[in-house]
């Protein structure tokens, strides 16, 4: 897959992501979750998945 196809499909997850969390965070509100408790766990998973990366620098991106 080429890397425009790649970043399309990320920044289609990332959308999704980001539009369904106000769902997920609403059913823990109502389950009895806590502000601080929400945010822990959104930062532990969003680090989790940032230390998964390659941090290396990407090729750089040809003139079109």
């Amino acid at each position: 897959m080429d890397r425009k196809k790649i970043g399309a499909l990320l920044v289609a997850l990332s959308a999704l992501g980001f539009g369904t969390i106000v769902i997920f965070v609403k059913l823990a509100y109502q389950e009895g979750a806590e502000t601080y408790t929400m945010l822990a766990v959104r930062f532990f998973i969003g680090a989790v998945i940032n230390l998964g990366r390659d941090h290396r620098d990407p090729p750089a991106l040809e003139d079109q």
